[in-house]
């Protein structure tokens, strides 16, 4: 394990269980980004974010079920949020939380990092805002990575995803990113062998009894899973 400071931009690591992403370090901690999220909901009554049922969901019971994977409350940095409309009307202000999905200034700023969603996914960036008589429209990340109004959806009352941001202190703890691929569609023992010494190769790399008991589970089940289909063939 290491320190989030002695990551660098566009780097990967683990975080309670969830793949995560270094965005940029700043003065008051490390902004990261969640990569894989399953989390979904609809924003809300309105397009301002502060208000929103998607900011209580994301910093209640979300956040709440991230601890009890093993995120630490205390190494979260709570972060002001810009509510900024996209045409530029700021009524809505800044709000400050500990988890939210990014803004479009965010999306762009950060884009060439950010791999593209599966499914729609919310950014906090509002259409317009209630004093322009539009309150019912925010901006939305395509699965091709476009920021974009889905005028046959419901707005703010359909259900999307969302893959959020979140600020760690320096000193937080994170765990290395391990990827070993698993495609066998023409495996052999070769193949094998091969993901084996990769695996290997990355824990000289590594520090940790859970990175490496990860990795050892992991070749464990591709050798296992190769073996039984050679068997039923």
């Amino acid at each position: 394990m290491r320190t989030i400071k002695e990551y660098h931009q566009g780097e990967h690591f683990v975080y309670g269980k969830k793949n995560c992403m270094v965005l940029e370090h700043m003065e008051d901690g490390t902004l990261c980004m969640v990569l894989e999220e399953d989390f979904e909901s609809a924003f809300g009554g309105n397009n301002n974010f502060a208000e929103s049922e998607l900011r209580k969901k994301l910093n209640g019971e979300h956040l709440d079920e991230w601890v009890k994977f093993g995120a630490v409350k205390e190494d979260f940095v709570e972060m002001e949020v810009d509510l900024t409309a996209n045409d530029g009307l700021d009524d809505y202000g800044k709000c400050r939380c500990f988890l939210a999905p990014r803004t479009c200034e965010q999306h762009r700023k950060y884009r060439k990092l950010i791999p593209n969603p599966d499914e729609l996914e919310w950014t906090v960036t509002a259409y317009s805002t209630e004093s322009n008589k539009c309150s019912y429209d925010a901006y939305l990340v395509t699965s091709a990575g476009a920021l974009s109004i889905i005028y046959f959806s419901c707005g703010v009352y359909s259900a999307n995803g969302v893959r959020p941001l979140f600020k760690l202190n320096p000193e937080s703890l994170v765990e290395c990113e391990i990827e070993i691929k698993t495609e066998w569609d023409n495996g052999t023992v070769e193949d094998a062998i091969s993901h084996l010494q990769s695996a290997v190769d990355t824990l000289n790399q590594i520090d940790g009894y859970e990175a490496e008991m990860s990795i050892t589970l992991n070749v464990i089940k591709i050798l296992e899973e190769k073996r039984e289909k050679t068997i039923e063939e």
